[in-house]
């Protein structure tokens, strides 16, 4: 269910986005990966080795486990203070590891941004890069209740002022860089504070998955966003229904909501997307091979009617 290569329009615009952008891992070694196999074949056979590997197996799944009770109780003890500490640690790093995949997909789609953007649920600033990278922004209200992550964003911020920090295909415009504000409140708050139709620009990156309501989300965004202004989004989605992959979601989910500060694996962001608001939407779908309770990616625009 990968994108076909070919050309898009939308929104008077032309897209050229498919799997071929994604940044793939580092294939083995074929001689390299023949050779362990056929090692530890050996092993097993010649050495009697079977009940030694399945118990070590066994253990490793073990210690797994008893590592993930250990967190989940942690943060049953400690509460909310904990998760979102450790949340404000990792997500940061997990974002750049996703935007190194994503990075030229994003590049293509966010071409074309420019003006007041907001960035909702900023993280640790992922994309900040694609805005001082574009001539026509103008600036960035980093939007992030988490406290935790607001000095990972001034350290991208000062990153990328020095020149540093972009990824492949971007660079340094010749401009001065934008405006950036880091504003610690819900958007809902947000709206209540600056006013409506206030931005040009809006990006979604991961942060539907997380909020406790997301149509609350959808209809405030929708409110600040100027007539005709676009929003970028990037949701890991839910599994289509009558999977198994969706079934290991529903049942990961209690577990998974807990360890990473409020992340539901299960949702169907892009759905809400589509039911909740006016907005014209083109989606893309990807494939994931990571996490099983993650297997899909859908990044895409959607606009504001003017």
């Amino acid at each position: 269910m990968q994108p076909q290569p070919g050309a898009v329009i939308f929104d008077g615009e032309e897209f050229r986005v498919d799997a071929t952008l994604l940044r793939q891992g580092r294939p083995w070694n074929p001689a390299l990966k023949w050779g362990v196999v056929i090692g530890l074949t050996a092993l097993i056979v010649l050495g009697g080795l079977v009940g030694t590997v399945l118990r070590s197996v066994l253990w490793v799944i073990a210690a797994v486990v008893a590592v993930a009770a250990g967190i989940t109780l942690l943060i049953a003890v400690f509460g909310k203070r904990l998760s979102a500490w450790g949340a404000g640690m990792i997500i940061p790093r997990m974002m750049k590891t996703v935007d190194k995949k994503y990075s030229k997909v994003r590049q293509e789609l966010l071409k074309s941004m420019k003006g007041r953007v907001l960035d909702v649920g900023a993280g640790g600033g992922a994309y900040l890069q694609y805005a001082f990278a574009n001539e026509a922004v103008t600036e960035v209200v980093a939007l992030e209740p988490n406290v935790g992550c607001h000095a990972h964003i001034k350290a991208t911020v000062s990153e990328l002022c020095e020149g540093k920090g972009y990824g492949k295909g971007l660079a340094p415009r010749a401009a001065p860089p934008p405006s950036v504000e880091i504003v610690s409140e819900f958007i809902e708050d947000h709206l209540k504070r600056v006013g409506g139709e206030r931005y040009d620009w809006a990006i979604l990156g991961n942060v539907l998955c997380e909020v406790p309501d997301p149509q609350s989300v959808l209809r405030a965004l929708d409110a600040l966003m100027k007539p005709g202004a676009r929003v970028y989004f990037s949701e890991h989605v839910r599994a289509p229904p009558g999977t198994m992959a969706e079934t290991i979601q529903d049942w990961v989910n209690p577990w998974w909501v807990r360890v990473s500060d409020g992340c539901n694996c299960n949702r169907d962001s892009v759905g809400a997307m589509r039911r909740g608001t006016g907005w014209a939407l083109k989606v893309w779908t990807f494939q994931e091979k990571g996490l099983p309770w993650i297997p899909i990616f859908e990044l895409g625009l959607g606009v504001k009617s003017k």
